[in-house]
């Protein structure tokens, strides 16, 4: 019984277009990864060169010859190019340009010089074999160094593909149990066997490859990520801690010079002439401000360097304590204050006091001079374990493009403006709500008021 081969040739063809999409469909996913795009490519020329032998009864026959001989070499020279890449190994576009004029030399001896099927079959097989032996070596070599189980299997497949391409050549006779009803020249069915095996083998290998590859890269990225984060946070750290010190050291010698400033301005005022009163009002303005400077500046460090036992603390009571420390200011604005219901949330409470107070305070520098302040205070439980805080005033207002500034450090809107502060309350506020798991945001109208928002945690739930 004889076989016919062009149906080994239209599953070859019809498999080889299956794997040219699912390797396209490999690189799309992992473009990212060298030497992909080369097994794709290689996949392509496979299914082009396949396809033309299967479709060769409807073809012209130097068409379907060429084309079908031209990709296969072609494909094979990719799959070896692919490789290399992917190793990370040496190659670019003469590897392909050998493999061209190595390929035209045999085609040129085959039709002008001597024209035996069988030499040429075993031509090509052998190339098959060595192309096939040296990308077992290089997958080897780099097998060594990463260790990838994957690189096992591609070898173990490499090596079979290529000891079974010499076989098929040294056993390259036409069978006579084998007739292709389209050619004149019959050929051992063992070749194709060997095609279809190749196609879905490596490209099943390769795709094992690339996916240990990205499992490494990801391994690789979150060692990365770990130590940029671990060396960013001693950053942080070597900052607070300088911030700290500094502003530590600072006091006493500032102290020096106010409170010298002040005796020199308390003896000699008037003494002098007006020239020198001013200045040395200048040294004591200037040293004051100083002063809250560094005051605020360790106050922000404090923040962080001081633990942060988290449990349930009641917002209604710092807000009372808030509004007890600035009792005064308040009454001298006259201020109307509504406050609602409060409820229970994760935070420590004297931060949770300077929160309030920072942001009531920010209300007073800022209030209208022309109607009386008001000041609000609700909360309501969003979709999460979260409360939203709302602290809404009807004063000056912020304009849009200042919302995000205001909450940088030593950040004013208006710098040379009369009112007191450094500029650094909205900043704390910013930290103390970070530090306790939330965010903060703001809406303002300018000229209407600003309503400043912010997340703590249900503290409830852990009661």
């Amino acid at each position: 019984m004889q076989l016919d081969i062009s149906t080994l040739f239209f599953v070859l063809g019809g498999v080889s277009i299956l794997a040219c999409g699912f390797a396209w469909f490999l690189y799309f996913n992992n473009r990212h990864i060298r030497g992909v795009k080369a097994v794709a490519l290689s996949s392509s020329f496979f299914a082009i060169g396949f396809s033309a032998i299967a479709l060769r009864a409807f073809l012209p026959a130097w068409l379907s010859f060429a084309a079908a001989n031209i990709a296969i070499f072609y494909g094979y020279a990719l799959v070896l190019y692919g490789v290399l890449v992917f190793s990370g190994k040496k190659a670019n576009v003469k590897l392909l340009i050998l493999c061209g004029a190595a390929y035209g030399a045999e085609y040129i001896y085959y039709y002008f010089i001597e024209d035996n099927y069988i030499i040429r079959l075993v031509c090509y097989l052998t190339v098959y074999a060595v192309i096939c032996t040296i990308a077992l070596a290089i997958i080897i070599n780099d097998y060594q160094k990463n260790r990838f189980r994957s690189y096992i299997a591609a070898s173990i497949f490499l090596t079979i593909l290529a000891a079974s391409f010499l076989i098929c050549a040294a056993i390259s006779i036409p069978s006579e149990g084998v007739k292709d009803i389209f050619s004149k020249t019959s050929i051992n069915a063992l070749v194709l066997y060997e095609q279809i095996i190749f196609v879905i083998g490596w490209l099943i290998s390769f795709t094992l490859m690339v996916n240990e590859r990205l499992l490494l890269e990801r391994k690789n990225a979150e060692l990365a990520l770990i130590d940029k984060n671990n060396e960013l946070e001693r950053s942080n750290l070597d900052l607070e801690q300088f911030a700290y010190i500094s502003s530590h050291d600072l006091q006493t010698p500032l102290r020096n010079i106010v409170r010298f400033s002040q005796l020199l301005e308390s003896r000699y005022k008037g003494r002098l002439d007006k020239d020198a009163d001013e200045f040395i009002g200048f040294i004591v303005h200037g040293g004051k401000h100083m002063s809250e400077l560094i005051d605020d500046l360790l106050q922000y460090a404090r923040i962080t360097k001081q633990p942060f036992p988290p449990h349930p603390v009641r917002a209604n009571e710092a807000i009372e304590h808030a509004l007890g420390n600035l009792k005064v200011e308040l009454e001298e604005a006259g201020a109307e204050i509504e406050v609602g219901e409060m409820p229970l949330v994760i935070a420590e409470p004297s931060l949770l006091t300077s929160l309030f107070q920072n942001l009531f305070g920010n209300s007073l520098k800022y209030r209208y001079p022309d109607r009386k302040l008001r000041l609000s205070v609700t909360a309501k439980r969003d979709l999460s374990d979260h409360w939203v805080f709302a602290v809404a005033d009807n004063g000056i207002g912020i304009e849009p493009q200042y919302h995000d500034k205001i909450f940088e450090i030593f950040q004013r809107l208006d710098p040379v403006s009369n009112a007191e502060g450094t500029g650094i309350g909205l900043t704390l506020c910013r930290r103390i709500v970070h530090r306790f798991g939330g965010a903060i945001w703001l809406k303002s109208e300018p000229g209407i008021g600003t309503t400043f928002f912010f997340t703590l945690k249900d503290g409830s739930v852990s009661t």
